[in-house]
């Protein structure tokens, strides 16, 4: 049992490979677009989801925290999906929202760049060179979206487990790969691996409970234990502590919860 997180670059062949390895495995598919029909579905707003996942948020967004909001709302979501396992995730954040859980195999797609200006260009009915016009300031706008919320290039290859460049491989080179790789043990899911899906789930699910309280809180889980790590402000951090220990402990699956409060870190130092 195995589960793939598939990102691409845009005209890279990123949702053909992952359709036709979900045919060739038998695994189950999803997409961006169905975490947002989810999210949509429990009175979200998808235009928010998209704008959240698509754009670097704005100078007036960082005080409001709209966008972290919108992205844990997200990232839930999206974990409760993976959870299902023999699964094929392809759009786009998955790296990133799966960074440091082991039990999957995360796949890059880069597309040639004529390859994918051809590819624009029919798609599209533009001139090569608004194709190539357009290609660009899409790899620009997720290039500032992941260096704004993630501090790294969505290419890094630190990100994924394989990198595949389509010009040296084909698209069907690639998914033979990827199909070689995927049944390596390393790549299995294991009981150890699904409990740290689990975990890092109710963490995620206690962290968009806390999204309007105390949009920056950071949250680990182990076990049922959920500890928050609180910023301090220096006015009134007992009852923001307060707020958050109550909220926490009503999410289901939460055993206990352990406040840390961070310190205050003074102007100037």
């Amino acid at each position: 049992m195995a589960i793939i997180v598939l990102s691409s670059s845009t005209c890279s062949g990123g949702r053909y490979v992952a359709e036709k390895l979900a045919e060739r495995l038998g695994y189950s598919i999803f997409s961006h677009e169905d975490v947002i029909d989810d999210l949509v579905s429990s009175n979200g707003s998808a235009d928010k989801v998209r704008k959240a996942l698509q754009h670097a948020p704005s100078f007036l967004e960082r005080f409001t925290y709209e966008r972290e909001r919108e992205l844990s709302r997200f990232r839930t979501v999206f974990l409760q999906r993976l959870q299902r396992d023999n699964v094929i995730y392809h759009g786009i954040a998955g790296h990133f929202l799966t960074k440091g859980l082991g039990g999957m195999l995360k796949v890059r797609i880069v597309g040639d760049i004529k390859l994918r200006v051809e590819c624009e260009m029919k798609r599209d009915g533009v001139t090569e060179s608004e194709a190539y016009r357009a290609i660009l300031e899409r790899d620009e706008v997720r290039k500032r979206w992941s260096t704004a919320l993630y501090g790294v290039d969505s290419n890094d290859p630190t990100l994924c487990d394989i990198m595949l460049h389509i010009k040296q491989f084909s698209i069907e080179d690639a998914i033979g790969i990827i199909c070689q790789v995927v049944a390596m043990k390393q790549f299995s899911t294991t009981s150890r691996s699904l409990a740290k899906l689990r975990d890092t789930i109710l963490a995620a699910t206690v962290k968009e409970v806390l999204s309007e309280e105390a949009p920056r809180v950071v949250v680990t889980a182990r076990s049922g234990v959920v500890t928050v790590r609180v910023p301090a402000t220096g006015f009134n951090d007992e009852v923001l502590v307060g707020a958050v220990n109550e909220l926490a402990r009503k999410v289901p699956g939460v055993v206990n919860v352990k406040i840390e409060l961070a310190p205050v870190v003074p102007l100037g130092s």
